[in-house]
């Protein structure tokens, strides 16, 4: 979900630019609603997984695997912890600061998701979790499945930016000669590409939930 909602926030105000729900942007809405439920995984997760070891991993295991999987795994608790914070007092959009804050508020949220992958595929060859081999190559798909979805929807942001100028550009021109078909364009057009982008976030979901089903079968099957 971390990785979902990075990519709504980093292509779909272009894709989605007037698309909006309740008086707000959805690619906003659904950001914000994906930040909540991440911070509610986080601190359940923690929680759970604390309650369930009793604590945290003992000292005498730092060199081990299991000592590395709890780090990474509390590290990313923290930034995903963090990161809503962040967002509430993020400085208005074209302030001198906003820039610095939109670059904290990636990186924040990309560690977490980079140390929660890691995480996962230390976990994944826990012997107290004795999981099946098939497991750790899901995982490897999930991660070039994202990489995939990642290179598509730059490619499609690509060509709608260039279709948003072109239009921009045309737009001007007949403005210039005189031409009154350029009332007939409110700025409200759909970018190039959207139905395509759309249609690739809605795979990228389908997938995620079918990788994280996945886990979530194995483990409670154990």
């Amino acid at each position: 979900m971390c990785k979902y909602r990075i990519i709504l926030a980093k292509h779909f105000k272009i894709i989605w630019p007037n698309s909006s729900l309740c008086g707000e942007k959805v690619w906003f809405g659904l950001h914000r609603s994906l930040m909540i439920f991440n911070f509610l995984c986080f601190v359940g997760g923690f929680v759970v997984i604390f309650v369930h070891v009793k604590g945290f991993v003992p000292y005498r295991y730092m060199d081990q695997p299991i000592f590395i999987h709890a780090a990474c795994g509390i590290s990313a608790t923290a930034l995903g912890v963090i990161n809503p914070f962040m967002a509430l007092l993020r400085p208005h959009p074209g302030t001198k600061r906003r820039p610095y804050f939109n670059w904290a508020h990636w990186g924040v949220g990309t560690s977490a998701h980079i140390l929660a992958i890691a995480c996962v595929f230390i976990g994944i060859d826990l012997e107290m979790l004795d999981l099946p081999d098939y497991v750790f190559w899901v995982m490897v798909g999930y991660v070039l499945f994202h990489v995939v979805v990642d290179i598509l929807l730059k490619l499609v942001i690509g060509i709608a930016k260039n279709g948003v100028e072109r239009r921009k550009t045309e737009q001007y021109e007949m403005g210039k000669n005189g031409d009154l078909r350029m009332s007939s364009s409110d700025g409200k057009t759909t970018p190039p590409g959207s139905a395509v982008a759309t249609a690739i976030i809605a795979i990228h979901t389908i997938g995620v939930l079918g990788v994280v089903a996945t886990i979530i079968v194995n483990i409670a099957l154990l």
